[in-house]
This record gives C-alpha cells, sequence and structure tokens, in this order.
C-alpha cells in the first residue's frame, strides 16, 4: 500500500464550502511578446494556456486587463472586460491580443487595483516576459496597494524572462503575499497556471473561520518543504486533488494521521509517495 507523506494541514472537504474568488489576469503584450519559443510567438503560446487555465476553473469571476496592447504610450492598459463577463467574451478578447507598446506594469496594476471588488478573495495573476519599461517600481506599487487596505493576493508569471525581471516579479509576489513561477516554454507556463489554482484553492480553504460567516480567511497553509509527487495523477476535471492511492496521510506537524476521503485539496509539490 502506497501513502502519501504531505507537509501541509490538509482540509476535509466535507467541513467547508470554498468562496467563490474574483481572479483578474493582468496580461503582458508589449513588443517583446512577438519574440518566439521553439518556433511559435511568445504571445500565441500565452493564448492558449489562457484560454485553457480559464476554461477549467469554474468557481470564480474572472477579469481581464492587458497592457502594451494598443500603443508604445506608459499609459496604455486597459480592463478590457470587467468581473461578471461571459468567460466565452473574455477568451474571445484574448485570442485578439497582439504585441504592440511598452511595459507599464506599475501603472497597470495600481488600475487593476481599482478594479477589484471589495472582497478579500481578490486574486491578481500577472504575466509578463520582461521588467517594468516606464521607469515605475510594480514592487513598492504592490507595498503600497497592501499597506492601503485593498484585499488580494499577487501571483507573478515570468515567461522567457531575464534576470532583472525576475528579480522583479519576485519581489512584486512576495510584497503581494503569492508566489513567483518562472515558466520558459508552454508546458512551464501552464503548470505555473495549475500550481497557482492549487494555491488558491488551498488559500480560499485552509485558515481560520469568522464564527459568524462561517468562511475561511485567507492564510498561507504552514509549508516545511518541496517533494515530487512520482505516478500520481494530481488534477482531475473539477480540479481537486485526485490521489489515486490510499488516502492514509500523515501531519508532519503532529505526527497524526489524517484520513481525509478521496479528494482533498493541498499544496501536491508538499507531499512525497513511499
Amino acid at each position: 500500500m502506497k501513502t502519501l507523506y504531505c507537509l501541509v494541514a490538509l482540509v476535509l472537504l466535507a467541513s467547508f464550502v470554498v468562496a467563490e474568488s474574483n481572479i483578474e489576469i493582468v496580461f503582458d503584450s508589449s513588443a517583446s511578446m512577438s519574440e518566439q519559443i521553439e518556433g511559435e510567438r511568445k504571445i500565441d503560446i500565452a493564448k492558449s494556456v489562457v484560454t485553457d487555465y480559464l476554461n477549467s476553473v469554474s468557481e470564480a469571476n474572472f477579469a481581464l486587463r492587458l497592457y502594451g496592447h494598443r500603443s508604445s504610450e506608459c499609459t496604455d492598459t486597459e480592463l478590457v472586460l470587467p468581473f461578471g463577463s461571459e468567460k466565452s467574451l473574455i477568451n474571445a478578447a484574448v485570442q485578439k491580443m497582439e504585441p504592440v507598446g511598452l511595459t507599464p506594469i506599475e501603472h497597470s496594476l495600481r488600475q487593476a487595483a481599482r478594479d477589484l471588488p471589495r472582497s478579500q478573495e481578490n486574486f491578481i495573476i500577472l504575466v509578463s516576459d520582461g521588467e517594468e519599461t516606464c521607469g515605475g517600481d510594480p514592487c513598492k506599487a504592490v507595498r503600497e496597494l497592501k499597506e492601503s487596505g485593498i484585499g488580494f493576493v499577487l501571483y507573478a508569471v515570468g515567461f522567457g524572462i531575464d534576470e532583472a525581471g525576475r528579480a522583479q516579479l519576485e519581489c512584486m509576489a512576495k510584497e503581494g503575499g503569492g508566489q513567483y513561477f518562472d515558466t520558459s516554454d508552454a508546458d512551464s507556463l501552464a503548470n505555473a497556471f495549475q500550481k497557482i489554482d492549487a494555491r488558491r484553492m488551498t488559500r480560499l480553504a485552509v485558515g481560520s473561520r469568522d464564527p459568524q460567516q462561517g468562511t475561511p480567511a485567507q492564510k498561507e497553509p504552514p509549508m516545511m518543504g518541496t517533494f515530487d509527487v512520482p505516478d500520481v495523477q494530481i488534477y482531475d476535471s473539477d480540479r481537486r486533488a485526485n490521489l489515486g492511492i490510499s488516502p492514509t496521510v500523515v501531519n508532519k506537524e503532529t505526527g497524526g494521521l489524517l484520513d481525509f476521503g478521496d479528494f482533498a485539496y493541498f499544496y501536491p509539490e508538499a507531499c512525497f509517495v513511499a
């Protein structure tokens, strides 16, 4: 019998209802996205991956903001579709994107913060292939937005990015309470979106509950290490963890055993099979 050992606190699905969350995708459509990876433009790879991601997530409201898609002005950012838009319209807008201008990340993020509903279940996913090119300081901007009381978690995805851009996005993700993901091709970009969704679901599911509302607060589960999960199908069609093995789990923090049924939300990278 195989056992899945995890270094995170797992949550019984029967014990909670995951709140619907708001996800704004802030997408780089600057001129550098016309560069190619393995014979395909970055922008076209990203279009395909983002469309697949949108189609795979059902329990969320999406919005789409682009930058660098119309001109070479440093004010070129646009909320193409706000929260509440039909997913088919967002997918259509993604497919129309073409790389044109600069990379005004700070300005785009400040505008994105204004797009968000007044909720603690807000997530921003920033996809960029380069650093800020309009003189802004996006890391400082994220810190200031968080300090102002706007509720959101920021995940940053670097796509074929250089060291300077990577450092900038890592700083932004840290200040935004999320994580940075480095990607270089279609597979790694798709994998980054899968990991982001796993973290989003875990963040919504794990943490203290408001006794009046009965909903979990946003709280990062404890992490004590990272492990690969060989020969285990992580996700099923409902974005849950399909263990495919014995549901006996050892909580490394307490040493106790948890029997949580067939599915659980968790960080798959923090588990290993033995």
